[in-house]
């Protein structure tokens, strides 16, 4: 019926984590970056209008984002800011984190340089991810 609770021990949580951050950071690059290369109707024919502003009547915290992304791409700020306040906040944020996880990845390349720790690493996640 349930399955089993299983604790990932403290190395392969940290794994998870780091491959979490790397996904979250690549979509986040992903988001940010579209609007530079595509048209602004290619960008929102990709990424869909907001479900619970379909379902409910009322706006989620990200409604408007995708407006708003492609706003900042083209140096409207105010605009941005009106099709979401938080809009440049968060474009900021992804860039940064996705800079964080580069640094983060350089760094582990550059420390176990001639060591197959980082395909071992790889390996391990594929492992313990489903």
């Amino acid at each position: 019926m349930f399955m089993k609770s299983k604790i990932l021990p403290r190395h392969e949580a940290l794994i998870v984590a780091i491959v979490v951050w790397g996904v979250v950071s690549l979509v986040g690059v992903a988001c940010c970056i579209a609007p530079f290369l595509l048209d602004p109707e290619t960008v929102y024919g990709i990424f869909p209008a907001c479900p619970a502003l379909a379902r409910t009547g009322h706006p989620c915290p990200l409604c408007g984002m995708t407006h708003a992304f492609v706003n900042i791409t083209q140096g409207k700020m105010a605009e941005a800011l009106w099709h979401n306040a938080h809009s440049i906040a968060l474009f900021r944020w992804l860039g940064v984190n996705a800079l964080a996880y580069l640094f983060f990845v350089l760094t582990q390349v550059r420390k176990n340089k001639g060591k197959d720790k980082v395909t071992g690493t790889l390996q391990e996640a594929s492992r313990v991810l489903p």
